[in-house]
């Protein structure tokens, strides 16, 4: 039926009372005909489409958003909720008189209205455009829409007038599937959208027993056979006929360099355990001298900025953006492209991170009268989407040049030692379980450690879909991919002036060519100078230190113990002005060897750079999908070199910059959303021009 349900204040005999102002479970209300009508039940039968967008989406984060605003009483989203209670009235009232078109009126002011005053994110772009469009082709006889469940893009009701009904289902389910189609590599989706065909259930949930003769379907027996097993790895043979050698082969494999790596996961010279700084090592937080604060304004300010621009203004600088990744903190593993990711409504619309970055590109190069080079970096996972999508959208009519950086540095994940599976489970923190759950987790464990015994420790994990056995091997390499690929040559043939990059993630979206940093960086001489930000709490990860008495950067795998990085006082933001000739120095090459194009000499120059850095091996959870839609877990190891262990290089010449936090920040997660768009979208949109 359709029912109200409604929270209950704690009583004396409740046992919430004197604990929680409301009971835990609340009073559901089911509606009698006296109260709805018959005929009002079929009117809205008659005019709701129901769908499923197909959007896959952690929630969490939005509940956590709403009960954080419950508690704290802000204005303008306790204004809302009294505002949606009102609604509320107004919703039950048109169920009573069977005024489905007041009906839609009120569920679509709820969704405009008190949902995003207290939640903006409860919306994306996939559902306002199935809105926009149902609105464009329908016109007056769409009447609204009601959102269902914790956020839009899964469960949804679209109201039209009951004439246009069975119009209007077919309309949606095309409708969703080419908005979809269009949006399939920047939003998660967990399948196709669905229309469905409801009626109002009058008995809920019930059951019939099967008596005699009566079995269960055939269908239901063939979901319990075994499958094959799904964690052994494929015979090597097998494997290098197929998908996976091909796709090494292209993305830039070195059988010898993965060699390396498995002598040393092998011999424990690179494991969890080596990651860490012995404990010996002084880490200590930076002093005043160590670095350069750019957050405040000193009397220098103009002579650098005047530096800045004139680099700017001779074509010097070109910006490369990191966006290789597949965003899996984004989108709690969806493997979607996070760079094409519509995240946010900056000025009127919803903005990719990559259009963000060329509008702040394309203002500045509009300041200084000279087309600003962008280059973004992708990898194996990434490339193919972020090209389609460019050139779906004509590139956001950027007037520069403009470039994919494609990887060409891969590793092949290896079935994980014991003794790292061990370390994983003992040595870093865990949560506590009972004592039941426990043994349960032990003895999954103990039988992961059976597989790996049984694998091979630190052989080829091979048995699943090529793209889940590949890795990227860390963001230290995206530099050098610009040398490998050929980006950096078909640069320099176009800027032979270029002298300096100005390297950052995706996600740090107030960087920006700032004429002032960049004369900064020009005015000390630094290779390769990195901008730090003051930490706050939630900035894990490592961070600027004095390691034995020498400022460098700490990545978090590499600090001792989880206490050492609260001492720091910064974070590492990752965006690097890079001095390009002291930079292709430190790899031992020169310009013209990069014109050049002498493959195996620059590979080479990659991988001697490679080995002046720390290998990091961590594990990773991969997926492993067989039978019947079963899947399994299995622990993996892959390894990976980081940026910013550069600093420990001397010859690096590295030196740091304190920025402000709005243009180092970082939009990793979700949750940062609320205080990111408070505390920094004007900022971003004021870097920005948009087309």
């Amino acid at each position: 039926g359709i029912k109200l349900i409604t929270g209950v204040p704690a009583k004396e005999d409740d046992p919430e009372f004197n604990v929680s102002r409301g009971c835990l479970l609340p009073v559901h209300h089911v509606f009698g005909e006296d109260e709805i009508p018959e005929s009002s039940r079929q009117a809205l039968q008659n005019s709701l489409v129901l769908v499923h967008g197909g959007m896959a989406q952690d929630v969490g984060p939005i509940l956590e958003m709403v009960t954080e605003k419950y508690l704290l009483r802000s204005p303008v989203e306790w204004a809302g909720r009294q505002e949606a209670l009102a609604l509320l009235d107004e919703l039950v009232d048109a169920l009573q008189k069977g005024d489905i078109k007041a009906l839609g009126r009120a569920t679509t002011r709820n969704f405009r209205g008190p949902i995003q005053s207290i939640i903006p994110w409860a919306t994306n772009l996939f559902t306002e455009t199935l809105i926009a469009r149902a609105e464009q082709e329908f016109e007056g006889d769409f009447w609204g829409f009601w959102m269902l469940g914790g956020m839009s893009g899964g469960g949804m009701g679209f109201i039209f007038a009951p004439e246009r009904k069975a119009e209007a289902q077919k309309a949606m389910a095309r409708i969703m599937k080419e908005t979809k189609d269009q949006l399939e590599a920047a939003l998660s989706f967990g399948m196709n959208p669905v229309v469905y065909e409801f009626s109002i259930n009058h008995t809920g949930t019930c059951a019939d027993l099967l008596e005699g003769g009566m079995q269960l379907p055939e269908s239901y027996h063939r979901l319990q056979e075994a499958p094959s097993e799904g964690g052994k790895g494929a015979d090597r043979g097998e494997v290098e006929s197929g998908g996976l050698r091909r796709l090494m082969e292209e993305n830039g494999f070195d059988h010898n360099v993965h060699e390396g790596i498995r002598a040393g996961v092998r011999a424990g010279r690179i494991g969890m355990l080596s990651n860490r700084l012995p404990p010996t090592t002084r880490i200590e937080d930076v002093v005043a001298d160590d670095v350069l604060d750019c957050s405040v304004v000193d009397q220098g300010a103009e002579e650098a900025c005047r530096m800045g621009a004139e680099a700017l203004a001779g074509g010097e600088v070109a910006v490369v953006t990191l966006a290789a990744g597949a965003g899996s903190r984004w989108t709690g593993g969806a493997g979607t492209c996070k760079a094409l990711n519509p995240f946010a409504p900056l000025n009127g619309s919803y903005r990719t991170f990559l259009e963000v970055h060329l509008a702040k590109s394309r203002k500045t190069a509009r300041e200084h009268g000279v087309p600003l080079p962008h280059i973004f970096t992708t990898s194996y996972l990434t490339h193919g989407p972020t090209s389609r999508f460019l050139e779906s959208v004509s590139n956001y009519h950027y007037d520069g040049p403009l470039f994919l950086s494609p990887g060409r540095t891969v590793g092949l994940r290896m079935v994980p030692t014991e003794r790292d599976l061990r370390f994983t489970w003992e040595e870093t923190p865990q949560q506590q379980l009972d004592a039941q759950q426990q043994k349960i987790r032990d003895s999954a464990r103990a039988a992961l450690i059976d597989w790996a015994r049984n694998c091979g420790e630190g052989s080829d994990y091979t048995g699943n879909l090529p793209e889940q056995c590949l890795h990227p091997m860390g963001h230290f390499y995206e530099i050098p991919n610009l040398v490998l690929n050929g980006t950096l040559r078909l640069l320099l043939e176009e800027r032979p002036q270029l002298k300096t990059l100005l390297l950052h993630n995706v996600d740090t979206l107030g960087a920006s060519v700032d004429p002032v940093i960049l004369g900064r960086h020009l005015e000390r001489g630094h290779g390769l100078t990195f901008e730090v930000i003051t930490r706050r709490l939630a900035d894990r990860g490592g961070g600027l230190a004095c390691v034995d008495g020498t400022p460098r950067l700490v990545e978090g795998l590499a600090m001792p113990d989880a206490e050492s990085e609260f001492g720091l006082s910064y974070y590492n933001s990752m965006t690097t002005w890079i001095d390009l000739d002291q930079y292709l120095a430190l790899l031992g090459l020169t310009r013209k060897e990069v014109l050049a194009s002498d493959q195996d000499r620059l590979a080479r120059a990659v991988r001697d750079l490679a080995e002046c850095v720390p290998t990091y091996l961590t594990i990773k959870e991969v997926k492993k999908r067989w039978g019947h839609g079963q899947e399994a877990v299995y622990p993996v190891a892959q390894v990976e070199n980081l940026w910013g262990d550069l600093t420990i290089l001397p010859e690096a010449n590295c030196g740091f910059f304190v920025v402000e936090r709005q243009r180092g920040q970082q939009l990793k997660d979700p949750a940062q959303l609320d205080e990111w768009f408070a505390g920094s979208s004007e900022y971003v949109q004021s870097l920005c021009e948009w087309e």
